[in-house]
C-alpha cells in the first residue's frame, strides 16, 4: 500500500480495513494527480475522535490541482466517500505537494519539529 497509517485506540468503532479500502478506492480515483494519502487518528480540540487525511499531490499535478475550487470538490469527494463506507468521524484534510511531504518526512525522521 502506498500510504500509511498510525493508529489510536480513540477510533474504536472504526474499521481500519474500510478506512484502508476507502483511501485505496480514493487513490485510484485521483490517481492522476495524488501520489499518495497519509491518515492518522486522534482526538481533536473537542476530544471528539476524528482523522487527519494528508493529499499528496504529484509536484508537476500541484498548479492544476491548487485553486480553491478543485481542493473544495476534492474534499467534498473525500468526506462522501467516508460517509458513505459508514466512517462518520470528521475528517481533516490537507494538502501538500509530493515534496513538501518528502522534506516533513525526513523532518520528522531526525526528530525536527
Amino acid at each position: 500500500m502506498v500510504y500509511t497509517s498510525q493508529i489510536s485506540t480513540h477510533i474504536v468503532n472504526t474499521s481500519l480495513d474500510t478506512i484502508d479500502t476507502v483511501v485505496q478506492q480514493l487513490k485510484e480515483t485521483f490517481s492522476h494527480a495524488v501520489a499518495r494519502f497519509h491518515y492518522e487518528f486522534g482526538l481533536d480540540s473537542d476530544d471528539e475522535p476524528a482523522i487527519w487525511l494528508w493529499v499528496v499531490f504529484h509536484d508537476e499535478q500541484l498548479e492544476a490541482q491548487w485553486p480553491f475550487e478543485n481542493r473544495m470538490a476534492i474534499r467534498q469527494h473525500i468526506r462522501d466517500a467516508f460517509q458513505a463506507a459508514g466512517i462518520l468521524h470528521w475528517i481533516y484534510i490537507r494538502f501538500r505537494s509530493d515534496s513538501e511531504d518528502r522534506q516533513a518526512t525526513l523532518m520528522d525522521q531526525k526528530g525536527i519539529a
